[in-house]
């Protein structure tokens, strides 16, 4: 499963992604995760950003080789049954949308402590932040409430709390499987 979280990283000269592999290298080594990325299927959190909007996230389909008329044996049979029938990787529009693991990095995935919300801390399995992560109550991806390892746990704080916490700091969104 993957989970929307927010990583608070110091604003640091030493780049962005280092400081977010060293708290994601923290939950890796706990069992907390397996896998992460900047953004991943929570690209957007932040701001409402669409990233089936930005054109490089598309790409050539694969299925019907771009031409919008799927021809192989499936694309023949379905189109006996239904001669409306094109493509059902691209519906006929010739590209995809890429699996969000290959979407573009977006900007606006990263954001000051200060524009940090409510609304986002609430929309977010945890925030992780130095050694501790906080969890959601709510937050039950398919019905499957998970726990956060051996991480200090503690219940998801207020945006104004964290702003007050790790002032000068940044928040990341990550895409966390487990």
């Amino acid at each position: 499963m993957h989970f929307a979280n927010i990583i608070i990283v110091p604003r640091s000269p030493d780049g962005l992604d280092g400081s977010v592999a060293s708290a994601m290298d923290r939950r890796i080594e706990t069992g907390d995760c397996d896998w992460w990325q900047i953004g991943g299927r929570w690209t957007g959190l932040f701001d409402g950003f669409e990233p089936s909007t930005d054109p490089s996230n598309t790409e050539k389909c694969d299925l019907c080789n771009g031409t919008g008329l799927r021809n192989d044996a499936l694309g023949l049979e379905a189109r006996r049954k239904d001669p409306a029938y094109t493509c059902n990787g691209c519906d006929g529009k010739r590209t995809r949308l890429k699996w969000p693991t290959a979407w573009a990095r977006y900007e606006g995935d990263v954001i000051a402590i200060e524009k940090l919300t409510d609304e986002h801390v609430r929309k977010v399995y945890s925030v992780v932040a130095l050694e501790e992560a906080y969890e959601s109550e709510h937050y039950v991806p398919n019905g499957d409430p998970r726990k956060l390892g051996s991480f200090a746990k503690h219940v998801m704080p207020t945006a104004r709390l964290l702003r007050e916490r790790y002032p000068n700091h940044l928040c990341v969104v990550v895409d966390c499987h487990n």
